[in-house]
């Protein structure tokens, strides 16, 4: 399957779905919650989506590609630990924290699944 734009990718496309939703769902945490749980959860989130992105500027280099891919999982972990610990707090109930949860665990197989199957496959 050739791809030409990081938006036909699938992790990007449900990376920066999942970053609108944790978007959208940080409203409604406690206003006193702006500058830890929501800052970094907004942040690590809609970072996942932009290593990608960044990364397909870099794709003429497979290793520089799948090092921005590896990048993505990092900030995948680091939303699962926010996604933990607010729900742990109560900002989030445990049904919505497991929802959560599972998405970012859904994301990051298909992207180790991307990074492991890359060869270049892309079309400039």
């Amino acid at each position: 399957m050739a791809v030409s734009r990081y938006t036909d990718l699938q992790v990007y496309q449900l990376a920066l779905e999942l970053a609108v939703g944790m978007h959208r769902r940080l409203h409604d945490f406690p206003t006193e919650e702006r500058r830890r749980s929501v800052d970094q959860l907004s942040r690590s989130s809609a970072a996942i989506g932009a290593h990608i992105a960044e990364g397909w500027g870099r794709k003429a280099s497979v290793a520089d590609f799948k090092r921005y891919l590896r990048m993505a999982l990092g900030e995948v972990q680091e939303t699962k630990y926010w996604v933990e610990f607010s729900t742990r707090v109560g900002f989030l109930d445990e049904d919505e924290g497991r929802r959560w949860w599972n998405s970012y665990d859904e994301l990051a197989a298909k992207t180790y699944q991307l990074i492991d199957t890359w060869e270049g496959l892309a079309q400039d």
